[in-house]
Order: structure tokens, then sequence, then C-alpha cells
């Protein structure tokens, strides 16, 4: 089963339909999605808008791999719990989020080989296929305190 979280904020429109036209071609494909605000109603897979902590949690455990929007809280968690992950960062010139932070650090931890990005959702079909072959990142254990260190350097050097 794949997990797909939009976050507490936010819904995120583009992610859903993404992932609602895979599961589509995919009839075989288990989803269960937290959509947040989303406007959209997913018709292929199973969804919420809101899951507590616990049941977040819970899903995200019991997931074959983890689709999300670009946040740290995410990605850290899929580290810690060596979760496939497969984001795609919200964009501010799409109305999204207010800035490019999401893409911005998406790119940055792609070139770092921690995080798999979709840019797109034309990009996210192809992607999606990845996630469920790929094996999961290393334990974030070995890499928190680095990997902290050099988010808060990129983020510090950012103009404000």
């Amino acid at each position: 089963m794949i997990f797909l979280t939009v976050g507490t904020q936010f819904g995120f429109d583009r992610l859903v339909s993404a992932v609602d036209a895979w599961c589509a071609s995919r009839p075989d494909a288990q989803v269960f999605g937290q959509i947040g605000s989303s406007r959209l109603q997913p018709s292929h897979f199973e969804w919420v808008q809101w899951l507590d902590r616990s049941e977040h949690v819970r899903r995200l455990r019991d997931a074959q791999g983890v689709v999300s929007h670009a946040g740290m809280g995410t990605i850290l968690q899929c580290r810690d719990e060596r979760k496939p992950l497969l984001v795609m960062p919200r964009r501010a010139g799409l109305g999204e989020c207010i800035n490019d932070h999401q893409w911005t650090m998406a790119h940055k931890l792609d070139r770092l080989g921690l995080i798999r990005v979709a840019y797109d959702e034309n990009e996210m079909p192809a992607r999606l296929d990845a996630l469920l072959e790929n094996a999961p990142l290393p334990a974030a254990a070995n890499h928190r305190d680095a990997l902290i260190a050099r988010i808060s350097a990129f983020l510090n050097a950012l103009p404000t």
C-alpha cells in the first residue's frame, strides 16, 4: 500500500489528482490518502481529509512507500522509518504556497541523493512505478545531524 499525505496546512490538488490518475491506470494499486483541504474527491483510491497523529504514524509505518508534498516533517519521518518516499514540491507560481521553498529544498535533497522527486504531475506516473521497486533509503539515524546542519546552512544562505 502507498500512503499519500499532503500535510496539515493546505490541500494539494495537483498531487492528489496525479495520484488518482495513476491509480486509474493501475487498478491493482493500493493507495490510501490523507488529502487535507483538497477540493478534489479522488475516485480511484481510499482517502480521508485528516488523520490524527497516531493514525498518520500507523499508516506511514504500514505503507510500502509514501508520496507527499516536500515537507521536512514527512521527509525526516520517512528517513527515520526507512520508508521509500516520493515528493512533489508545492509551487508558489501555481498558488500552492507562498514561496518556492519546497521546490528549492526538494531539488537540493534530490541532488544529494536523499529523496526521490517528481517535480510536476507529468513525472509522477514513472516515479510512482519506480517507488514501488526501490529499496528504502538508509536510516536517518546515521545522517540526521549532518542533514539538519546542511539544511540549516542552506536555509540560512537563502536571500530574505
